[in-house]
């Protein structure tokens, strides 16, 4: 091959090269189809273009050389003035090159190598995107044959001169494809390639030369490293070093400088890898030069990579081979790569990748580096972490980065450098501000981790770094992200972040690295304690649990610890009091609670032995309520805290050391001060101290410790006065007079100070530590013993307090801190807590204080919430003691409070939070209100109590106010509730009242309030009626009885889910509510108190709320009927007259009434009444609805209303007459609209849904009739009435298959047509005939005389539902008969022609034998009209005679068999669709008829026809395709062909989408297969589709073509009868059509007939 090349570009064969026609052709027709594809390969449509190719590319995969030789021929004959089109084709031919390389001839590879040689160089400028291509192509070939592109490449690289700058590119890129067969040959081009390089000055010239120097040495490399396959094992390194050093001197003294960075990065690499294949005596002369020229590139381009890729290189070679001239270069390289590397270090690199390589690159240097001189890395970049000298943060982090890579990578190199190391990162420990220089450093003390390093001295100090960071505060994070908040980016590392993934670092460096055991073994232990610490300690406590845990579960020697030798680590004592404070918060981050539980658990035999196995049974399930219970937005901390206490009373039970629990004290002091700031936690670290406290006997000892409490709270915090209290408590419990001497003491020491004992309140640090006081002597007295606390009561607790209770400027917090002091001590007092009874005397003292603590006087609105509340909370438990508190006081008492109940203070600003807490005060107010309350009526339980207590707040029932009515029906239902609790508690035998007292007033005044506009209001009256007749029924039935009857009276059943209904009910359905309601109350309401009833509902219709009075006629008119006492009988009045006086009528309550006349009115007068109403305007009013509706729920009335009411519609004068006889107009009388609007109006009631289904004919039929006689008239308002009409009767007979048509819209419109309303009349009839059938003989006696009726819509409706009903009578012979004889009447009638032809089609559905006996005379009628001009009627002949033919005998048809195909067939290309539809469907029926006596001529018509249809499968209409595929499976069997049945069964199932491609391939080997003979046929009738309007059809032909001559075997294709002269004509055309999708099928199937 090589020989034969030579020459190829000789000038003087130039011309006969050239004009010799190198298609290498197969002499079939495909030649031409290729010849015509490559021409339109450049079509103007993108997806044509793509399909062209394809095809191309799928024809080159039998013919490859065809396709290949046609495209040069292409590109030799009409490439020059088609550049894109030439271009397409190389692209073109590199594909086929890529798959088909190794199967072309050698002849063709020369053609190829001319071509693309030619095209290459046709033009001297630099063309990408054309030469680019080209010299693919020989990059491609010099694969298989590299020596024969090489010669014609070498050729035109003469000595002396430059080659074409893609002559050069292509040598280049053919070394790197190829470099085991280049190399041979790359000495004599470099020997070409140098005396040139001097004279070279273009940029693009000089980036080739580079790029080419640096991949010939690349493959020299390459091929040097695989000699063990070389062709010639004498190539050496030095092979080319005469060529490689004088290149290289040349691109480095001239090149490195140039303007152009891509000139400058292409030299760059050229240099690099020419210094892998350069001496080693000439590289180590030339690194000092080299080295810094690069170091200097990096200030001059943007791009890096290709220069750290080149110094990367470098560095490794000498390296490798120990170039000792680099040492000295170290630094400066190191100057320049480190600030590099710590730059990319901060920089994202997941949205470049280059910069990503980049990094990489640059930090393999430092790994070459490390390996060759590690000494001098490490110290370089231990001075760049000096925190004095580097202020760069990103110095010190990428410093940080380089030092984790180095550890990871460089184990072995580094080993004798780790403790130099520890100590250069050591200073950063303490002093490191930065948060990315803390991430980094947290990240290289885990890879020190992973290798040993943290095992040497110094290895400490960066476990406590990371659990630093670990405890970074939330006051810290708060800060940071106020002044993120203010800056423009958010920055993406928070201190939030940095914590959260030093705690995962923790944990993960704990459970996974080896030999952290020994590190963190006991130094943990150090970091429990220091509250600097705190936010750590949830991790801390999981490390040191885990560590723990497998010591002592494998017995470790070191487990136990001797805490007198380890002098860092906290003694026992100091840990246990530090972690049980901390646990009275377990949900704090890092679930703290459960890991203080585990670490407990696990050191506990450190800690002490005695309480380890308590501990191991208690921690475990701890852990387990917290588990439970966090989640939970009822966590209970009181509870949890209790849970604490607890524990650490049995832990100093255990351990049974006054001693030590002496220590335990002294230390849980010390520690007190580690909480400031922290209220909540004092307070529990407080109880914890008066718990041990409690378990002391030293009385100095306490009084020390008590004296310290005191002193160390701040008494102004609430949490930390009440910490100190409770400690107070415990310890009083055993050392009650040591506690309240010290109170005295304090109390008269702050007496002194402010300058006498009534002198409170003086000072502001004596009036907080009073408060403290207040709190104290009420917690002494509920932990106190109770019998001493009795003794002590009135010396001691209230002597001490009462002064202070006298003072007149008390201010909130002292009265809020009295009033707990008081509650605490009435809790102590009750008998519950006493065991006994006790009479406080004090009591009615105490509540006339706080009464006056809560009111205020004159400064009521000085008084804050709190005390309120706390008052309120404290009277109730005042109340429950002896002796009986006195009317007068408690109605003082009530009043008093009910004032800020009723009436609370506005909120005190416009802030959320405060508005918040406003709500959650008035909450707590109207909670506490109603304990009061309910505290008076245990105390009493009567109704006369409350009676007394409804008295005072019944007065705000009728409030404008919507809350003050509220609280009245809440405080009710409260008050009524705890009744009927207290009664269910009492014992014994049951109370002297026999009834509910004043039992009408009450009722009565609840009444007005059943319909209030609040929903809870009405729902909260509701419940006081049914509580109040509760209670007056348990009362009476419970007379004489041991026990109160608690089972409600039986009219109270249904009061419940009234109740509920009132919530949402609208106004109307409230009063239909209160009649229920009142009925109940009726029945339950005893005769002696009906008229009070009566009296105080008189005074609810005065009510400031309208529906509350209107409410109130409800119940009034109600009961009044039921009672048979007070009801007028007015039932006379006139119609007109109600109707006047409900327009007038803004109450409810009289509307009612007037309904209630109107409609006893009508049981007497009923079709006067309803004809008076009927004369109303339409739209009808809202009363006039009301009342027809009213008379329409009377079952007794509601037929006889909607007989007359249809009677109207169909009978009366619907229309009237204007005009003159030629232009006569109509006008709808409005009694036949308004009725139409009435019968809609009495069908909105549910009620009426019986009503309907028993009278269904008769509405239906009438409602039809009207769409008809709706169609006249000069607005379609007529029409609008009876569809609204007709909606509403569907929806009241809840018919699903009616509402289902109305609500489709396309229904709507057509209803609202005045020629096309009657297809969904059709529909309707269809719905009622299928789901109701026993209705047809009902609907055709009720519809029948209107066929002949006046109005022409009669006629046609009555018309279309005859025929309709046609298709479903079954078994009714008569029926039938009289249905097709009315058709057959009607079809002269020109209006109702249509109806009649669509009805003799739907004989059909009657059955064959119905279709037999009428068979004549109804295809007689359906073939007149099938080829009638009227389109609409030419369809519904062809559909009725599609269903026909489906069961008629073959004899009635055959004679007529063939005219009906050809008359049908032209209906086939119709451009409607539904006439397509229609012939297709008719034509699939006649399979029927192809058995007997047709079968030979009907075969003939089916293969004349096969083609249609199978094209048609693909029209663009839905249905006409659904016809096609009918067709299809109904001819298959008549065939005779068993796989075509089987496959139009399988693949044109209903169910399965068709793909359309596919059926045609599979189609044409079935065709094949069976009918060869008349695949000819099937060919030329496709072709005559090419001109089809439609262009599924035009694709569809092309495509079957493409397939049916792809799919004929070799030995059938000149046994088949093909001409493919005229096939592949026709095809090529289809390149030229206007369609894209034309064009694409064309191209897609001239790919099949690869081998014609």
């Amino acid at each position: 091959l090589q020989t034969s090349t030579m020459g190829l570009f000789d000038k003087k064969k130039k011309p006969d090269v050239e004009s010799k026609n190198v298609v290498i052709g197969t002499g079939g027709k495909i030649d031409d189809m290729v010849k015509a594809l490559i021409a339109a390969a450049h079509d103007s449509s993108e997806q044509v273009r793509a399909d062209i190719t394809d095809s191309l590319r799928d024809v080159s995969r039998k013919q490859p050389e065809l396709v290949l030789s046609s495209c040069i021929q292409f590109i030799k004959t009409e490439g020059k003035s088609k550049r894109p089109h030439v271009i397409q084709l190389l692209v073109l031919i590199i594909e086929i090159l890529e798959n088909d390389l190794y199967n072309i001839s050698e002849q063709l590879s020369i053609y190829l190598i001319r071509m693309a040689l030619a095209e290459m160089v046709k033009d001297k400028n630099v063309i990408p995107e054309w030469q680019g291509p080209a010299c693919k192509i020989l990059v491609i070939i010099g694969k298989r044959f590299p020596q024969p592109v090489w010669s014609v490449l070498i050729d035109l690289f003469p000595p002396g001169s430059i080659p074409h700058y893609f002559v050069l590119k292509t040598m280049g890129d053919i070394s790197a494809a190829n470099p085991t067969e280049i190399v041979p040959n790359l000495k004599e081009v470099m020997a070409r390639a140098l005396p040139v390089l001097g004279q070279i000055k273009k940029d693009n010239m000089r980036w080739v030369f580079a790029s080419c120097f640096g991949n010939w040495c690349e493959a020299i490399q390459i091929y040097l490293a695989n000699m063990d396959s070389a062709p010639d094992k004498s190539i050496s390194q030095e092979t080319f070093s005469s060529e490689v050093f004088p290149a290289y001197e040349v691109m480095f003294n001239s090149w490195m400088g140039s303007r152009e960075s891509k000139v400058r990065l292409a030299t760059i690499h050229a240099v690099g890898q020419m210094c892998a294949v350069m001496p080693l005596e000439q590289l180590s002369d030339q690194i000092v030069r080299i080295v810094p020229a690069f170091l200097k590139m990096y200030s001059k381009e943007k791009l890096h990579l290709p220069i750290t890729q080149g110094l990367s290189t470098i560095l490794g070679v000498c390296v490798k081979n120990s170039v000792s001239t680099l040492e000295p270069l170290l630094i400066p390289v190191l100057n320049v790569l480190h600030p590099l590397t710590c730059a990319a270090a901060g920089t994202s690199t997941s949205s470049n990748p280059a910069v990503a390589k980049n990094t990489n690159e640059l930090l393999r240097c430092f790994e070459i580096i490390g390996i060759g001189y590690s000494e001098q890395l490490c110290s370089y970049l231990l001075a760049r972490l000096d925190i004095t000298k580097v202020k760069s943060a990103s110095i010190r982090g990428g410093t940080l980065g380089i030092l984790k890579h180095l550890i990871t990578r460089l184990g072995s190199q580094l080993e004798d450098k780790k403790e130099l190391i520890l100590s250069g990162v050591r200073p950063l420990i303490d002093n490191e501000t930065s948060l990315e220089v803390r991430k980094v450093l947290c990240q290289v003390i885990i890879a020190m981790a992973s290798e040993q390093y943290l095992l040497l001295e110094g290895g400490h100090r960066m476990i406590e770094f990371i659990i630093k960071q670990c405890s970074i505060s939330e006051k810290e994070i708060e800060i940071f992200n106020q002044k993120a908040a203010k800056s423009k980016s958010a920055p993406d590392l928070t201190p939030e972040r940095l914590r959260t993934m030093c705690d995962n670092v923790l944990h993960l460096a704990t459970t996974t690295v080896d030999d952290m055991d020994s590190i963190l073994w006991p130094f943990l232990f150090e970091f429990l304690v220091s509250p600097k610490y705190t936010e750590a300690l949830h991790v801390i406590c999981r490390c040191l649990a885990h560590v723990a845990a497998k010591k002592r579960q494998s017995n470790a020697p070191d487990y136990m610890i001797d805490f007198d030798i380890e002098v860092n680590i906290p003694k026992p004592t100091e840990i246990i009091v530090r972690l049980f404070v901390m646990l009275n918060e377990p949900l704090r981050r890092g679930q703290l609670g459960i890991r203080i539980l585990q670490c407990l658990q696990a050191i506990g035999p450190v800690l002490n032995p005695l309480v380890s196995d308590m501990w191991d049974n208690a921690m475990p399930k701890l852990a387990h309520y917290i588990n439970e219970n966090a989640d939970s937005e009822s966590w209970d901390s009181s509870t949890w805290e209790d849970l604490t206490l607890r524990l650490l009373s049995e832990t100093i039970k255990l351990v049974g050391d006054e001693e030590w629990t002496q220590v335990l004290g002294d230390k849980l002091c010390e520690q007190l001060e580690f909480y400031k700031g922290q209220p909540n936690m004092k307070k529990c670290a407080l109880k914890h101290t008066g718990l041990i406290l409690q378990r002391i006997s030293r009385r100095e000892y306490i009084k020390d410790k008590l004296d310290f409490i005191f002193n160390t709270i701040d008494h102004s915090d609430p949490l930390e006065r009440q910490g100190c209290a409770q400690a107070y408590g415990f310890c009083s419990a055993s050392q009650l007079d040591i506690v309240l001497d010290k109170i005295k003491s304090l109390a008269e020491a702050g007496s002194k100070k402010s300058g006498g004992f009534f002198s409170f309140g003086s000072s502001k640090a004596d009036t907080k530590n009073k408060n403290t006081i207040f709190l104290c002597l009420g917690y002494v007295a509920a932990y106190a013993s109770p019998k001493l606390v009795v003794a002590r009561l009135d010396s001691h607790i209230i002597h001490t307090l009462e002064p202070y209770t006298q003072q007149k400027q008390l201010g909130n917090q002292a009265k809020e801190n009295i009033i707990r002091s008081i509650d605490l001590i009435a809790k102590a007092l009750h008998p519950s807590h006493l065991q006994e009874e006790f009479t406080f005397r004090r009591r009615d003292d105490m509540i006339s204080l706080l009464i006056a603590f809560m009111s205020g006087g004159a400064k009521s609105a000085e008084v804050s919430p709190d005390v309120r509340i706390l008052g309120l909370n404290t009277c109730s438990t005042l109340i429950h003691l002896k002796p009986a508190m006195s009317p007068e006081l408690e109605a003082k008492l009530i009043s008093s409070t009910m004032k800020f109940y009723f009436s609370p203070p506005p909120p005190p600003s416009k802030q959320p939070k405060s508005a918040q807490d406003h709500q959650e005060n008035i909450r707590q107010i109207e909670q506490n209100f109603h304990e009061m309350i309910g505290s008076i009526l245990y105390m009493d339980t009567t109704t006369l109590c409350f009676g007394r207590i409804f008295d005072i707040l019944s007065p705000f029932l009728v409030s404008e106010k919507a809350s003050q009515r509220k609280n009245v029906i809440s405080a009710c239902i409260a008050l009524l509730k705890r009744f009927i609790e207290f009664k269910s508690a009492e014992e014994g035998e049951t109370s002297y009242e026999e009834s509910f007292a004043a039992i009408g007033r009450c009722v009565g005044l609840f009444v007005p309030r059943f319909t209030d506009p609040e929903p809870e209001i009405r729902m909260g009256a509701i419940e006081c009626l049914e509580l109040v007749f509760f209670i007056d029924h348990m009362l009476r039935t419970s007379v004489g009885q041991e026990s109160y009857n608690f089972e409600p009276p039986e009219e109270l059943a249904e009061s419940p889910e009234l109740r509920g209904r009132i919530q949402d009910a609208d106004i109307h359905e409230q009063f239909l509510i209160v009649h229920q309601l009142s009925t109940i109350a009726a029945r339950l309401l005893p005769s002696d108190e009906l008229s009070s009833f009566l009296v105080h509902c008189f005074d609810g219709l005065t009510d400031p709320h309208a529906s509350s009075s209107s409410g109130t006629c409800v119940m009034i008119n109600t009961t009044l009927k039921m009672r048979g006492e007070e009801l007028g009988n007015e039932v006379e009045s006139l119609v007109g007259g109600m109707l006047k006086a409900m327009e007038a009528t803004k109450v409810e309550k009289t509307l009612n009434g007037t309904l209630h006349s109107l409609r006893t009115l009508a049981i007497h007068h009923l079709l006067p009444v309803v004809e008076e109403l009927l004369k109303s305007p339409i739209p009808h009013s809202q009363n006039v609805v009301k009342s027809l509706q009213a008379i329409a729920k009377d079952p007794n009335l509601v037929t006889q209303v909607t007989d007359h009411l249809t009677d109207i519609i169909n009978n009366s004068q619907i229309l009237e007459e204007k005009g003159s006889d030629k232009k006569m107009l109509y006008e709808h009388v409005p009694r036949a609209c308004s009725a139409t609007t009435a019968l809609g109006e009495i069908f909105e009631l549910e009620e009426m849904e019986e009503v309907a289904r028993e009278n269904f004919s008769q509405i239906f039929c009438s409602l039809l009739l009207r769409f008809g006689t709706s169609r006249y008239g000069k607005t379609p308002a007529a029409a609008d009435q009876c569809l609204k009409t007709f909606e509403q009767f569907v929806s009241c007979t809840k018919h699903e298959q009616l509402q289902e048509i109305i609500d489709d819209k396309d229904n709507t419109k057509q209803l609202a047509s005045n020629t096309d309303y009657h297809y969904v009349l059709t529909k309707f009839v269809k719905a009622v005939c299928v789901n109701q059938p026993d209705e047809m003989p009902t609907i055709y006696q009720f519809i029948l005389p209107y066929l002949q009726g006046n109005f022409t819509g009669q006629r046609i409706v009555t018309a279309t539902v005859f025929a309709e009903m046609i298709s479903h009578v079954k078994n009714d012979r008569e029926l039938l008969q009289s249905l097709i004889n009315n058709e057959l009447t009607i079809i002269v009638d020109e209006k109702l022609k249509l109806m009649a032809i669509r009805g003799l089609g739907n004989i059909a559905d009657a059955g064959a034998e119905e279709v037999n006996r009428f068979s004549s005379t109804v295809i007689d009628a359906l073939m007149c009209a099938i080829d009638s001009k009227d389109e609409e009627l030419a369809m519904e002949a062809m559909n009725g005679l599609s269903r026909v033919f489906e069961l008629v005998d073959e004899k009635c048809v055959a004679p007529v068999l063939v005219n009906i195909c050809h008359r049908v067939r032209p209906a086939f290309e119709k451009d409607q669709d539904e006439i397509r539809c229609a012939s297709f469907q008719l034509f699939a029926t006649l399979h029927r008829f192809g058995n007997d006596v047709g079968a030979q001529i009907f075969y003939e018509q089916i293969h004349n026809n096969f083609t249609t249809l199978f094209l048609h499968v693909n029209d663009p209409n839905e249905d006409v395709r659904k016809a096609c595929k009918l067709a299809l499976k109904n001819f298959a069997p008549l065939l005779q062909a068993e796989k075509l049945v089987d496959f139009f069964n399988e693949v044109l199932h209903e169910d399965r989408e068709l793909n359309y491609d596919a059926f045609l391939n599979q189609l044409s080997v079935h065709l094949i297969e069976y009918f060869p003979e008349r695949l000819n046929l099937y060919v030329m009738t496709s072709i005559e589709y090419f001109k089809s309007d439609w262009i599924p059809l035009r694709e569809g032909a092309a495509t079957f073509i493409g397939h049916a001559l792809g799919n004929v075997p070799e030995d059938k294709k000149f046994s088949v009868g093909l001409n493919p002269g005229i096939i592949s004509s026709a095809l090529i055309g289809l390149l030229k059509q206007k369609s894209p999708k034309v064009r694409s099928a064309g191209a897609i199937a001239m790919s099949r007939l690869y081998s014609y």
